[in-house]
């Protein structure tokens, strides 16, 4: 066997058949059934605009793809005796109800690639929690007048989006309280008018996510005891522009009020089962959502679910296209940990799937300073193992951010009431990620007001890479490379690139490449010259596109780049001052005063991609030989001349 190539294991597809065939004949059972999925170009999508005539008619083309796609298959499942048959809205995949005998037959079939059970999913949530805007530094955004009030990739304000689980308990009482005055807006002060924020509410346990038409008495009623209303209220809840802001001295308005105080909000109710979750994440995409959020737990296949073979149905792939048509995804890693030193993954999926950014949480209930909070309790561990390239099972860390897991208060039940939880506060890995969520929708503002105009969600995911403090959740203790299986890059430290944030001199930078095997992508540190010897500190992060897992090919391996920093200009020619040579797709390096400088000498630093394997782009064992061997590799990087420990 040539060095570097693995043996693809079908155990996934297998296991999977086993267990339907397991069945007794005679049940019934609910298959969600992926085919070949037609060729599209999501990022012409994620440019075209929401609301456009472009997009509105790249959209069209897409839909007109899947329904040629499926339409066989939809025709074979009614003539199989199939019910229920439902098909996906920008997803090539068909849910139905059929017997259990003929759920394996499919398999079968023609141009199918998956066929998995549908399963439901359950909440990250174990309820409490304290103000966090200062420790999070996300206070830098208002001071700059970003609040996500635009603008965002539909030329409006900045879209968020709130995908949550149904309760199963009554019909309305998991619903968002939409009409709070916590979620207002003023359009004017003369006369006097105020919207809800709620722009749409979409109920995806119906696919294809029936829209409620806007007002009361047609949105269902809210309740301000869900889960999705408090998540809600961390990611964009505010009080401070509303009819309420008079009641409360200024702290007091923004101990009540959440991150992207002026965003839009989208309410996508799924039911935890795969197919309705893909629904929701192609309405992100229709709705031109810039970022989602995943406060959910969904099973997976293989069981248990931290591995990148895992997918919900067809979701990864649906996950891939978002984050290509430019929705950030973010998600909670769960509420699963056991032990702090535990050497199991523990993280829930969607978080563990790596077109996602997932959150851990703080404790942050105990009085500490948030620069000393530790990682919290409950807070579920990475340590996802994965097949690399040339180098066997390795751990990815799966945790991206830490974020505050406690809030202290709520909105509601009253449309004016903002409560202290007392014996139910909110606390949890749910409430960490919408923290997070609302900072990567500001830190797109603040870059499409300087003319970046960063839409692309990969790029954005990176560039959040850099507002870890290092921090790791294993140790207790700060590391200036790597990633950590709790905390990821380490507590969120949000800036704003401009000069009365950045102490100058500094500078800010990303990159995107493209890189095949044995190939090295170079930037220089602002330039090629050597450093300001004022320059105290550089953050550099990096991540790559692996394709979407799912069938047969699931178990293919990742590729395995190196991100590296080196000094151009050192006597004797250039030599590396520090690499992130960890197997993880997230690498990081941080670079202090020390390593910037080489005693008296100022450095001329490059940053590095080097790319030791890379295997076939598509990890379908059937794709053609002469596929290309290449990954598109994402790096951000920024330097100042600041406080450290303020980054």
């Amino acid at each position: 066997m040539p060095p570097g190539v693995a043996v693809i294991d079908p155990s996934h597809q297998f296991t999977e058949l086993d267990l339907l065939r397991a069945l007794p004949s005679g049940d019934d059972v609910r298959i969600v059934v992926q085919v070949a999925d037609p060729t599209f170009d999501w990022r012409a999508l994620g440019r075209s605009g929401a609301g456009s005539s472009r997009h509105s008619d790249l959209i069209g083309v897409r839909r007109r793809q899947v329904r040629e796609a499926t339409a066989s298959l939809v025709e074979r499942l009614a003539s199989a005796g199939a019910r229920s048959i439902q098909v996906g809205d920008l997803s090539a995949v068909v849910a139905a109800t059929v017997p259990a005998r003929r759920a394996v037959e499919v398999a079968s079939w023609p141009n199918v690639v998956l066929v998995e059970r549908d399963a439901r999913g359950v909440r990250n949530s174990q309820y409490g929690g304290n103000d966090a805007r200062e420790g999070m530094r996300t206070s830098t955004f208002q001071n700059h007048s970003i609040y996500g009030n635009g603008p965002g990739r539909s030329g409006g304000r900045t879209r968020f989006g709130v995908v949550d689980l149904e309760n199963g308990i009554t019909s309305t009482n998991d619903w968002p309280l939409w009409n709070h005055r916590g979620y207002e807006r003023t359009v004017s002060l003369f006369p006097l008018t105020i919207v809800s924020r709620w722009v749409g509410v979409r109920d995806c346990v119906s696919v294809p996510c029936n829209l409620f038409p806007m007002g009361a008495g047609t949105w269902p009623t809210g309740n301000w005891d869900s889960h999705a209303n408090n998540v809600a209220r961390v990611l964009a809840g505010s009080i401070e522009n509303g009819l309420s802001a008079s009641s409360f001295t200024l702290v007091e308005q923004r101990q009540r009020s959440g991150i992207a105080t002026e965003g839009d909000l989208f309410y996508y109710r799924v039911d935890g089962n795969s197919f309705s979750l893909s629904a929701a994440i192609d309405r992100l995409i229709v709705d031109g959502i810039d970022v989602a959020n995943m406060s959910i737990g969904v099973p997976c296949d293989p069981s248990p679910g931290c591995s990148l073979a895992c997918d919900a149905g067809t979701a990864n792939l649906s996950l891939q296209n978002a984050a290509s048509a430019g929705v950030l995804l973010v998600a909670s890693i769960g509420n699963n940990r056991t032990h702090l030193n535990s050497s199991s993954c523990s993280a829930d999926y969607p978080a563990t799937n790596r077109n996602v950014l997932a959150v851990g949480a703080l404790e942050t209930t105990t009085g500490t300073a948030y620069d000393t909070s530790p990682v919290a309790s409950y807070s579920s561990a990475g340590g996802m193992l994965v097949l690399v390239d040339g180098s066997g099972n390795r751990p990815f860390a799966v945790a991206d951010l830490a974020a505050p897991g406690s809030w202290v208060y709520t909105y509601g039940p009253a449309v004016s009431d903002y409560s202290l939880m007392g014996s139910r506060p909110f606390v949890g890995t749910s409430f960490a990620a919408p923290a997070v969520a609302g900072t990567a929708g500001l830190l797109r503002e603040a870059f499409n007001n300087i003319g970046w105009n960063l839409n692309d969600a990969r790029s954005l995911m990176v560039n959040m890479l850099l507002f870890g403090d290092g921090y790791q959740g294993t140790t207790n203790g700060e590391a200036s490379v790597g990633m950590d299986r709790f905390t990821g890059a380490g507590r969120v430290h949000a800036h704003v690139p401009a000069t009365d944030d950045m102490v100058a001199p500094w500078g800010w930078g990303f990159h995107v490449f493209r890189l095949g095997p044995g190939q090295v992508a170079s930037f220089p540190v602002w330039d090629e010259l050597a450093e300001d010897p004022a320059v105290q500190h550089w953050k550099c992060a990096m991540t790559w596109l692996e394709p979407a897992r799912s069938g047969a090919g699931s178990t293919s391996p990742v590729a395995d780049l190196v991100l590296e920093v080196w000094d151009t200009c050192a006597p004797g020619g250039a030599q590396m001052v520090q690499t992130d040579f960890s197997f993880d797709i997230r690498k990081r390096i941080e670079l202090n005063h020390s390593q910037i400088m080489d005693g008296s000498r100022a450095r001329c630093l490059e940053g590095r991609v080097r790319a030791w394997a890379v295997p076939s782009d598509s990890p379908n064992p059937l794709a053609p030989p002469a596929e290309a061997r290449t990954r598109e590799v994402y790096v951000a990087d920024y330097f100042h001349s600041g406080d450290r420990a303020n980054h």
